[in-house]
């Protein structure tokens, strides 16, 4: 029997001995769910009209085996148990690569899982770190003040390096791009007729990418703590101007810590899970395209009016598939988590030119000008006046090129 237990959602092989350890306090007798226990997700449907086609979507975008529950329990810690796994969806054959709308399924529930894991941890600091906020600030000095904000500020930055959310986050996020890249691997080297077995070297490697992913949003939780600091500053220096007591004060402290460490940072997290996808599905494809012999593939940009300029420039460009393998494999396999986001810099513009730029790095070069603008039209790629190639200028050679890039590539028959 294969139960889930979360969120954030994890597999359960004895669900008598949770209950054991955690008794129940409610059940859900007739509530639906669909569920992958490989991947550790679980999304709740209202009812069993298409319940069926859920799981087969959700199997098919996961690469992995999908569940249908009936029935869930409530345990003491406020944890759902989903005990009853009623049908399964197999996948017993993958042959073809991930479509569009497959594409965007597993990052809508990638993105959804990661929010559950961090709001669940946030809110495990943040009942250690409330308990400070009583203090009387208005009679407190500067620096006291400053060293009191620091360590509230220090325990959002701590939410990532909890352990519940670390291994929730970082299995999700493993699971999912090693899935992803198998399965584009297998598309791209059946498209020309060839069988492949994905290795277990490139399956690590794959799941790397998605560790590498973490990085990301441990630096979403830095800035949090950024914004919380500027914040807290602004409303004890106006509590204190209004004469408010310690009690408002710490009220609306604690307020915006709660926004700060429990924010849905919805577009946030949906962009890492469309980076760490998109990188996994490209490399997957990579290794495919090596599998079949194919030597060269060719970028290929959606062109409608969300299409930015970076992407249009790329579109039609023709690369070596050695060049973007060669450069992953050596940065995955680099104990550095930095060197993988760094491998193939995204683009940015600035002005008329798009210049490469490796996160948290300077501005890099620029390795376009931007002669006729296509973004905001449809089937309209523009011009643009290349200063270099895109292997010298050391810009990502194989998609994305930014956050949520929704370009592929197609392989060059020669």
């Amino acid at each position: 029997m294969t139960a889930l237990l979360g969120p954030p959602w994890t597999p359960v092989s004895d669900p008598r001995a949770v209950l054991f350890a955690d008794p129940p306090v409610t059940s859900a007798c007739t509530a639906l769910a669909v569920g992958v226990p490989a991947a550790g997700l679980l999304e709740r449907v209202p009812s069993a009209n298409g319940i069926h086609k859920v799981a087969v979507d959700l199997a098919g975008a996961c690469a992995a085996d999908a569940f249908v529950y009936r029935g869930a329990i409530q345990t003491r810690s406020g944890l759902w148990l989903w005990p009853f796994p009623v049908d399964r969806v197999e996948v017993w054959k993958i042959d073809r690569p991930l479509s569009r709308r497959e594409f965007a399924l597993v990052v809508q529930r990638l993105d959804r899982a990661l929010r559950g894991a961090s709001r669940a941890s946030a809110r495990r600091t943040l009942e250690r770190a409330l308990a400070t906020l009583r203090r009387p600030w208005p009679d407190m000095s500067g620096h006291q003040v400053d060293s009191a904000l620091e360590m509230l500020a220090v325990a959002i930055r701590d939410i990532p390096s909890s352990a519940a959310f670390r291994t929730a986050a970082a299995t999700q996020l493993a699971q999912v791009t090693a899935g992803v890249a198998e399965r584009s691997a297998l598309g791209a080297a059946a498209a020309r007729g060839v069988g492949y077995t994905f290795r277990p070297v490139e399956r690590e490697l794959a799941s790397r990418i998605g560790r590498n992913g973490m990085h990301f949003i441990t630096d979403e939780f830095g800035r949090r703590s950024a914004r919380f600091s500027r914040e807290a500053r602004r409303i004890i220096g106006r509590g204190t101007e209004q004469g408010l007591g310690y009690r408002e004060i710490a009220s609306d402290l604690q307020h915006a810590m709660q926004g700060a460490a429990l924010g849905r940072d919805l577009s946030y997290y949906q962009s890492v899970a469309s980076a760490v996808v998109a990188q996994a599905r490209s490399y997957g494809t990579m290794l495919g395209y090596e599998a079949a012999g194919v030597q060269y593939y060719m970028w290929v940009s959606v062109l409608d009016e969300r299409t930015c300029d970076p992407c249009r420039w790329l579109h039609g460009q023709v690369f070596p598939v050695d060049d973007p393998l060669t450069t992953m494999d050596r940065a995955l396999r680099n104990p550095d988590p930095e060197a993988a986001a760094n491998a193939m810099p995204w683009y940015r513009v600035v002005g008329d030119n798009i210049h490469v730029q490796a996160r948290g790095q300077p501005l890099g070069p620029a390795v376009a000008q931007i002669q006729q603008r296509g973004f905001g039209v449809a089937d309209r790629v523009g011009q643009y006046r290349p200063f270099m190639s895109t292997r010298d200028g050391g810009g990502a050679m194989m998609p994305p090129a930014h956050a949520r890039c929704r370009c592929e590539t197609e392989p060059v028959l020669v």
